[in-house]
C-alpha cells in the first residue's frame, strides 16, 4: 500500500493531466524504453482476438503503462481508462470496451500504436522510462458468405455489416458486460462493480454466476482475467454448476507456493500443480468435454484430469472464500 501510496503521489507530480500522456516530456528519465516481444513492428493482427502486448522485464521496474493510438488520437490507456499499471504482459479482451475504443466504426483494416514505458526507482523516487513505440495493422475478419443455394446473393451495393454470432472457437457464446453494475449475474457474496470490472471485497466467501443459459450444451470453456489482491486464500471459475453444488472448480489457492487445482465440489482433488500467482494480471481457463478438464493460464494448460461425476450441462462462473479479486473480462467460449 505504501509503494501504491508513493507511486499516485509521483503520478500527481509528474503530470497535470488526468491521463498520463506519452510525448516526450523533460522530466522523462533517461533509461530507455521497455523491449516489446509482440507484437512485432509492421504485423498485421486479427482483431477477432485478444490483444496482447508483452515487454521484456525492466530492471527496477514497479509497473509499465501501456498507451493505444489512432492515427488521430490515444484511444485507450491502462492508467487512464483502468486507474492501474499493469506487468510485463497487457491483454485487451475481445468484447471489453478496450477492445471496442480501439477499433474505429466500420474499418476492415486499420493502423494502431502501442507505446510503453516502465516506472521505475526507489520507492518515493520513481521515474519514468523512454517510451518504445510499436506500430502494427489490426484486421476484422469478414462474415464468411452464404453457401445456401436456396438463398438469394447479396448485391453488388454492400449494406451495412451485421454482428457475428459464430459459437466457433473465435466467437464467445456469452461475454460479460459490467458497465453498467451487474448486469443479470447472481449469487452471494461480496461481489460489485466499479468501471466495468466485477470485485470481490474479500469480506465474505460466496460465487457469482453468470447469466448465460447453457441451454443443453455441457462441453464449453470459461476464460477470466483476473487479478488478485495480496492475501492467503483463493478463489477460481467453475462450470456445470446444477442447482445443487455439483460441477467442476477450478482453484487458484494457497501455499507456500500457488496451488492452481481441478476439484469436484465437495469432493476429491483431481488434479493439483504448482502456480505463483503474483498480484498481476493472468488469464485463465477452465474448459470441459466430455469427462475431461482442461486448466490453462496465459494461454498455456497447466492441468489436466479425467473425471465422470459431473457430465450434465449447467451454469458458469466465478467464486472467492474470501479473497480480494478484480476481474475485467468474463467469457464463455465453445469447447
Amino acid at each position: 500500500m505504501r509503494r501504491l501510496l508513493g507511486l499516485l503521489l509521483a503520478l500527481a507530480l509528474v503530470t497535470t493531466r488526468p491521463a498520463l500522456a506519452m510525448a516526450d516530456d523533460a522530466r522523462r528519465a533517461e533509461a530507455p524504453g521497455p523491449i516489446v516481444v509482440t507484437p512485432a513492428q509492421g504485423a498485421i493482427v486479427p482483431y477477432d482476438q485478444d490483444l496482447t502486448v508483452r515487454v521484456r522485464p525492466v530492471a527496477g521496474a514497479t509497473g509499465y503503462l501501456y498507451s493505444f493510438s489512432s492515427p488521430d488520437a490515444m484511444v485507450w490507456e491502462n492508467y487512464r481508462d483502468e486507474g492501474r499499471l499493469d506487468g510485463t504482459s497487457y491483454t485487451i479482451a475481445v468484447d471489453s470496451p478496450g477492445h471496442r475504443a480501439i477499433r474505429p466504426d466500420g474499418a476492415p483494416t486499420w493502423g494502431l500504436k502501442v507505446g510503453v514505458r516502465a516506472y521505475v526507482g526507489d520507492p518515493g523516487a520513481e521515474e519514468w522510462t523512454a517510451v518504445t513505440n510499436v506500430g502494427f495493422t489490426l484486421a476484422a475478419q469478414p462474415s464468411p458468405p452464404s453457401t445456401d443455394p436456396g438463398l438469394s446473393q447479396p448485391s453488388a451495393t454492400p449494406g451495412p455489416s451485421q454482428p457475428s454470432t459464430a459459437s466457433g472457437p473465435a466467437g464467445a457464446l456469452y461475454s460479460a458486460d459490467w458497465s453498467a453494475g451487474m448486469n443479470g449475474w447472481s449469487g452471494a457474496g461480496p461481489w460489485q462493480t466499479l468501471r466495468g470490472e466485477l470485485l470481490s471485497t474479500g469480506t465474505d466467501s460466496g460465487e457469482a454466476i453468470a447469466p448465460w443459459d447453457p441451454a443443453g450444451r455441457a462441453d464449453y470453456a470459461v476464460e477470466a482475467e483476473i487479478r488478485s489482491h495480496p492475501g492467503s486464500s483463493s478463489f477460481g471459475l467453475f462450470v456445470r454448476r446444477g442447482t445443487e453444488p455439483t460441477g467442476y472448480i477450478a482453484v487458484i489457492g494457497t501455499s507456500e507456493t500457488w496451488l492452481a487445482g481441478l476439484a469436484a465440489p465437495f469432493g476429491s482433488t483431481l488434479a493439483e500443480g504448482d502456480f505463483d500467482r503474483g498480484e498481476g494480471w493472468h488469464r485463465y481457463r477452465l474448459e470441459a468435454d466430455g469427462n475431461v478438464l482442461t486448466f490453462s493460464v496465459d494461454g498455456a494448460p497447466l492441468l489436466t484430469a479425467s473425471d465422470n461425476q459431473y457430465l450434465s450441462p449447467g451454469r458458469a462462473g466465478l467464486w472467492t472464500s474470501g479473497q480480494q479479486i478484480d476481474v475485467r473480462s468474463f467469457r464463455v467460449l465453445a469447447s
